[in-house]
Order: structure tokens, then sequence, then C-alpha cells
């Protein structure tokens, strides 16, 4: 099919810039002449016609979307309509902007998420994720929207997984099991991810090297770029490392599923016995007295270092309960006569418990238990909950847990929003919202 400035195809589609070029088609900019609309134009290979049968079964704010798929008999190749993207593609934006900070790169690798989780439930692996198919989309509030395209190589899963035959791989972007040609999983796709979260807060592609870090997306990053499929976390867990850097509480570091190896667990026994030993050499030892005709021994220089046992990462409690203590006076020393063993305490009550306000109106009275939330917005929404970014709305709904008490639910789309005000009592059964912001109404 002949293809130039001007020519129009179809009777509906005016070619207008050539955006680019390369083994998978052309592509171009077109005017559609029926709507006014500005679509782009992808020419390529029979191929194609799996990209679109792909595309045509996705719905989401993050997948580019597939407007037609023409074809003319005798007349070459296929051509595919999507909605054109003004932006250009991620790896484009961050060479012009630069890096984003830890948080925002989060947030954006959450968009990113929202779009695997829905591939991957719909069966679809996508092989080519890369900046190069992020196209970018600038909005008001300064983080722009992101839209994965360009599944020319995608396959379908059976049974999980999908074993290729021909090798088609982007250096450093594809994981090590496609670069050798093996089986591959939905893991294989968040190797990608992990490398795409590292370009937009580092700005540096998996083969260069740089002095910048990612921050506290350090730790999730060295879990999506294990060689091994099996150690790296899930997609689930990947969103709540995210979540986590979103919202300044530092980074969960999923953890990897166990990987099987005898000397992987000698290592660990090792370990674990030297530290045990360690640790009761050190509480065995009591705090040494100098000698009566000896002077105390001097205080080495330097600062005292207390190490305290860190807790395991946990989700912070959905009340907050502030505790006042009494403050307790110190036992006074004597020197006069014989020590002598002090008379017994009774034991003190509990601390009173203090509740804020804000604590009070969401404070459970009886039960803590979550009462889960099921959110379903046509189109596909951002889900604020209490003024807090939460995630994207996907086809088939998203789930939340709220602790009991007084929510604000907000969806937002493209400047409109829709707001719900939640009283959940302890015990409240699992509810629902469900909006249609074309309809306006509830759905």
């Amino acid at each position: 099919m002949q293809m130039s400035r001007d020519t129009v195809l179809f009777g509906r589609w005016q070619l207008e810039e050539l955006l680019g070029s390369g083994l998978a088609g052309v592509t171009w900019r077109a005017r559609d002449l029926e709507t006014g609309d500005t679509v782009a134009i992808k020419s390529g290979p029979r191929s194609l016609f799996h990209e679109a049968e792909l595309l045509t079964t996705l719905d989401h704010p993050h997948v580019v979307r597939c407007r037609a798929v023409m074809y003319e008999a005798g007349a070459g190749d296929p051509v595919l309509v999507t909605d054109c993207v003004e932006g250009g593609d991620l790896s484009r934006h961050i060479s012009e902007h630069g890096p984003y900070a830890p948080t925002a790169a989060a947030r954006l690798g959450l968009q990113l998420v929202d779009a695997l989780e829905t591939l991957h439930a719909l069966d679809v692996l996508h092989r080519d994720l890369k900046p190069h198919n992020v196209l970018v989309t600038p909005r008001e509030d300064g983080l722009p929207l992101l839209q994965v395209c360009d599944f020319g190589i995608s396959r379908r899963l059976k049974d999980g997984e999908v074993r290729v035959t021909e090798v088609v791989v982007t250096r450093g972007y594809s994981p090590p099991e496609q670069v050798g040609g093996g089986t591959l999983t939905a893991a294989s796709d968040l190797y990608a991810l992990g490398a795409c979260l590292r370009y937009m807060a580092t700005g540096l592609h998996p083969d260069e090297e740089g002095d910048r870090g990612a921050g506290a997306l350090e730790p999730l990053l060295d879990g999506l770029l294990c060689a091994d499929p099996a150690a790296r976390p899930s997609l689930d867990a990947v969103r709540r490392a995210l979540v986590e850097v979103v919202e300044g509480r530092g980074t969960l570091v999923p953890s990897a599923p166990p990987v099987a190896g005898w000397w992987r667990r000698v290592a660990w026994g090792v370990l674990g016995l030297g530290g045990a030993v360690l640790l009761f050499v050190l509480l065995s030892r009591g705090p040494s007295e100098p000698a009566p005709s000896e002077a105390p021994a001097a205080r080495a220089e330097g600062p005292a270092v207390v190490v305290e046992p860190q807790p395991d990462p946990v989700q912070p409690p959905a009340v907050v309960v502030a505790r006042v203590e009494a403050a307790r006076e110190p036992a006074s020393a004597t020197t006069d006569g014989p020590a002598t063993a002090p008379p017994p305490v009774a034991p003190e009550p509990p601390p009173p418990e203090v509740r804020t306000e804000a604590t009070a109106a969401n404070a459970p009275e009886s039960s803590t238990e979550p009462i889960a939330l099921t959110v379903i917005s046509y189109p596909q929404a951002r889900v604020l909950v209490d003024g807090q970014y939460v995630r994207d709305t996907v086809l088939k709904g998203i789930r939340l847990d709220l602790a009991p008490g007084r929510h604000s639910v907000r969806l937002e789309v493209a400047g409109d929003h829709h707001t719900v005000t939640l009283d959940l009592a302890p015990g409240t059964p699992p509810q629902r919202i469900c909006y249609h912001f074309q309809r306006g109404s509830e759905c």
C-alpha cells in the first residue's frame, strides 16, 4: 500500500506526518476526516492482526486504545488505527525532562502495574515492555499518564507459561529467560517493569552506569531484576511496595518465594547458628566493675551506639491511638547501712488511652477487622480514599480493605469526579461502589 503525506486511507484517514519506522512497520500521525480526531496509523506485516486482536479485547486507561483495523484484499499490509499520544514515549520524555524522584517514579510505576495486572488477568504476556513502548501524555497535576503500546510480539499464556522459539530481545529490558529462548511466565514482564522503574528513577538504561541511585526503590528493584524468575516478587507484592514508597513510609521488600538448593539452606543455617551464639555471648557478659585498688577504665572516645531490634514491616493500623505514660521517678540511692531489698511495688495500672478527635471518628469499638469494598467505574478512574491516592480501577473492579469508621472515597476521571462517603461500623458486610461517568449515575 502506497503511503505518503496527504494520502487518504480507506476514504477516512489522511496521513500527516511519519512518526517512525522499523522492522515492525511504519507509524504515521493522521487525521480522522469523519471525527476530526488525531490518530496514529500503523502499517506492518500480517502479524499486526495479532496485535489488533489483543488490543480490541482491552479497555484500560494505561493501555493504548485500538480504534480500527483495516485490510484491503491484495493491497498489502494491514493498517492498525489507535489513539495518537502527542507526548511521545517514555524514553524521549525522560531524556528531555530528566528522571523522577523515587516517590513520583513509584506513582508512575503503579500505572504500569495496573496495565500488567489487566494483561495478565487475560493471560497476555507483553514480552517487550520498555520505555520506547510506553507512551506519555502530560497532565495538569504534573504526573503524566502512561499507556503501554506495541503488542507485536506478545503471546497468550497457557497454564501460566509460554514457550517461545523465536528470540526477540531488547538488551537490558528482556529477562534472562527470554534472551535464552526459554519458557516465559508473568515474572518475565516483571523483570522489564523493574528495568523501566530504574530508568524512571535514575535516567539510566540497564546497560548504563552512573552515580544516581533509586533511593527507596532500590530494595524492590533488586528483587525485580533478579535473574531467577521464581525469586522475583509477585505483582501484588510490587504494588504494596510501590504504595509504601508513595506514602513515604519507606519500601517493603517483597519476600521472594523460596529458592531450592541445599547450599542455600546450609548457608542460612550457619548464619542463624552463628548469630545465636554471638547473642548468647553478649547477653552472658555482665557489666564489669573495676577492682577497689584500680582506677576506673577510661571510656572510649566517640558516641555510644545503641542497636535496637527493628520490628518487621507491617501495615500501619487504620486507627492511631496516642498513649500517655506516667513519669516514673528514679529510685533514690543510699550509702548508709547495708543494702536492703526494695519494698514490693504494686503493679501500675495500664496507661490511660487518649483518643484525639480525628481518631475517635474512625475508632472501632469492639472489632478492627477490615471491611471489603469493591470499586468499579466506567471508564477506569483514579481512586482516592480519605484524600490519599490508592490506585486506579481495572475492568473487573478493585478490592480495598477499609477499617471501621467514616471514609471518603473519590473517583477521578479526566477532570470529573464522584465522591461517596461511607460510615462503616464494625462487622459491616462487604460494600460496593459502581459509577458510570458517562451516564452520571450509579451502575
